[in-house]
């Protein structure tokens, strides 16, 4: 299978090949696979999914609207070292509403620069998400819907540990950070230019990694909005009044010449 496509199919047309209810280690190890093809793949029946693509050298995975995950009651170690992975798309079938562990789902999926969970993503019988995310070390952008909840969550230890890039985070109202070792990480200048050491809301307010709230739905920034200058005046509370253009940090180099503030909430 050197270089090749991975097709799970019957070979008949509109004949879908139905999943085990234990596709644990399904995929495991397919380090030398180009592709994973499960558009004839049907997981209506699955209940265990733990390590399913653990170890697989896929650079992309599309998940498609047959792969249903309703029944669902495992997904710890599903995607785990697959450091090759780039990009996974997820179909309208994949949910977690009867999942109650994801410990270490995505741990080490170092590849990946962005992931963003489908609106489907309900969690009310979530119970471990430890180093759910631990080890993404190059995730940029992370996007957790409203849907995702953490109401029963028990285990949250080390959830983002070594997520070092990460500099947008989207979480639901229902989203609690649970554990002292599951705080989003320290954003470093080391990792993300500009960085600071606090989180900002979308309004602008600063909060150490500890402080950022739960069970507030926000998107979060490892760097505070920058503003091109037109004109300023600053008053006696450091909060520039800035009649300007706002943009992101990640284009603020296009404005060297001129002068850049950060507004201060």
């Amino acid at each position: 299978l050197d270089g090749t496509t991975y097709k799970v199919s019957t070979q008949r047309a509109g004949v879908y090949v139905k999943g085990n209810a234990d596709c644990s280690w399904m995929f495991e190890s397919k380090w030398n696979v180009a592709a994973i093809d499960l558009a004839n793949f049907s997981t209506r029946n699955t209940v265990n999914m733990s390590m399913m693509f653990d170890s697989c050298g896929v650079t992309e995975l599309i998940l498609p609207d047959s792969f249903i995950t309703e029944n669902v009651t495992d997904m710890s170690y599903m995607f785990e070292l697959s450091s090759d992975l780039t990009k996974i798309t997820f179909g309208t079938g994949f949910c977690a509403r009867n999942v109650e562990t994801m410990c270490c789902m995505f741990y080490d999926c170092s590849s990946l620069t962005e992931l963003i969970l489908p609106e489907t993503f309900e969690s009310g019988k979530l119970s471990d998400m430890s180093q759910m995310f631990s080890y993404c070390s190059n995730l940029e952008r992370l996007v957790l819907p409203e849907a995702f909840t953490t109401e029963n969550v028990e285990r949250a230890e080390y959830v983002f540990q070594g997520t070092n890039k990460l500099q947008e985070v989207t979480v639901g109202s229902k989203f609690a950070f649970t554990d002292a070792t599951g705080y989003l990480p320290e954003p470093s200048e080391g990792y993300i230019p500009g960085a600071t050491g606090y989180w900002y809301n979308s309004a602008g307010k600063a909060f150490l990694p500890e402080e950022v709230p739960s069970n507030v739905a926000d998107t979060y920034y490892a760097v505070p909005y920058t503003y091109t200058l037109g004109y300023a005046r600053m008053d006696e509370n450091m909060v520039y009044n800035v009649p300007a253009t706002k943009t992101s940090f990640k284009n603020a180099h296009t404005f060297q010449k001129q002068e850049v503030v950060r507004r201060v909430v």
